[in-house]
């Protein structure tokens, strides 16, 4: 999606928004012209959810971002106790080899 066409995009949605809030409708017409705008048809004319969308992407974020530092973390603690605790593992290895 280039950037003329995502301008084009929120233009539309924001004129879609601008007639629904100007026009005197009834609740039950906003409501479906919001819901109109959490979906979108793409070009092979399915329709995806926004929403659902989106609650993913967050999702996926958040996992990213601890998973990323659970693996910090582990990595920088699991390597000061390998230094530490090493040479006393190899010599009890050691010891109990011979």
């Amino acid at each position: 999606m280039n950037k003329n066409s995502s301008d084009f995009n929120i233009k539309e949605t924001l004129d879609v928004i601008k007639k629904a809030i100007q026009e005197d409708n009834t609740s039950e017409k906003i409501q479906s012209e919001i819901l109109i705008l959490t979906k979108k048809v793409q070009e092979d004319g399915t329709i995806i959810d926004l929403e659902s969308q989106i609650n993913n992407n967050i999702k996926n974020t958040k996992q990213d971002i601890l998973d990323n530092k659970i693996e910090k973390v582990f990595e920088k603690n699991f390597t000061k106790w390998l230094d530490k605790n090493m040479p006393n593992l190899i010599n009890k290895y050691l010891k109990k080899n011979n």
